[in-house]
């Protein structure tokens, strides 16, 4: 085992997958995520990460993803609708996309029926960190 899978905290979270339009690479996608995460206060101007709340980064693809973890101040489910409608309102976010766990039954019921035909989960039988599409422009 490495150090970095032994330091992995092992707490209640929620992750997003996401994709910028225009962002096809590691470092393009990185800045366009930070600059959203920072733009909505997720992540303060002065620094690069804010490990109480989120972790994040970005395949080489483009794609981002970001895990958000349980605060004392502020409920999982809470935090996953606050995060989703910053996402919603970023009209160069194209796709979004979440891991199933009971934190985000809301957000599942709520918008995953907009992209049915791209679901590559059965949205009646699914299990945890099964893949639901809950955007897509």
């Amino acid at each position: 085992m490495t150090a970095a899978y032994l330091n992995m905290r092992i707490t209640p979270h929620i992750t997003f997958r996401l994709a910028f339009k225009g962002a096809a690479s590691k470092s393009e996608s990185m800045t366009k995520l930070r600059n959203f995460l920072r733009a909505n206060e997720w992540l303060p101007f002065d620094c690069d990460y804010y490990t109480d709340l989120l972790a994040y980064h970005t395949e080489n693809n483009g794609d981002c993803e970001i895990i958000l973890y349980e605060t004392p101040e502020c409920a999982l489910d809470k935090l996953a609708d606050m995060f989703f409608s910053d996402i919603k309102k970023e009209k160069g976010i194209i796709w979004a996309k979440v891991l199933y766990n009971p934190y985000v039954d809301n957000l599942v019921g709520l918008y995953a029926g907009t992209c049915l035909y791209r679901q590559t989960s059965d949205l009646s039988d699914l299990k945890e960190n099964d893949e639901v599409i809950i955007l897509f422009r």
